[in-house]
């Protein structure tokens, strides 16, 4: 009886292995076929379009629209003349300066962002002219790049042993 069953199995599975090429052949012989090719040829000439959603886009497409525009996240150290002061008069006469959010620590200030006062440690959420965001933080933009030029040496200095 396993004999017959192991025999039953061989049989179907030389009938599903018979049964691809078949079906490939079949469509292979259809998709030569004269009159497919100007149907084929005008379906592969249409333009591809591609549809997302906003928040499917990388930030760049969605916010930067000319080359003055720019994203930047901005630390608030301790020596930041913004620390205990708050966003709502420093953007109030910028139209093309936003504050997104505050990060502060594991927290995300959004609806009150413009009315929290900052602290040292805060991590402002920027968008705008670049122009307009270099003069508004230019103290917090220098001290961000200083302490990226110290990890670079440090880093550079552990790197060569230290």
């Amino acid at each position: 009886m396993p004999f017959i069953a192991i025999y039953f199995l061989i049989v179907l599975l030389v009938i599903e292995i018979a049964v691809v090429p078949i079906v490939l052949s079949v469509i292979l012989f259809l998709l030569r076929l004269p009159t497919m090719k100007p149907i084929l040829t005008t379906k592969f000439n249409l333009p591809l379009e591609q549809k997302f959603e906003i928040h499917e886009l990388p930030i760049k497409d969605v916010l930067l629209h000319t080359e003055e525009d720019t994203f930047i996240d901005i630390p608030i150290g301790p020596e930041s003349s913004q620390v205990g002061h708050t966003l709502e008069k420093l953007c109030q006469g910028e139209p093309d300066l936003n504050v997104l959010f505050i990060q502060r620590g594991t927290e995300t200030v959004r609806k009150e962002r413009l009315r929290t006062k900052l602290e040292s440690g805060d991590i402002l959420y920027v968008y705008g002219e670049k122009n307009i965001i270099n003069r508004t933080f230019a103290k917090e933009l220098k001290a961000k790049a200083a302490e990226l030029q110290n990890e670079k040496s440090t880093l550079s200095w552990i790197g060569r042993g230290g």
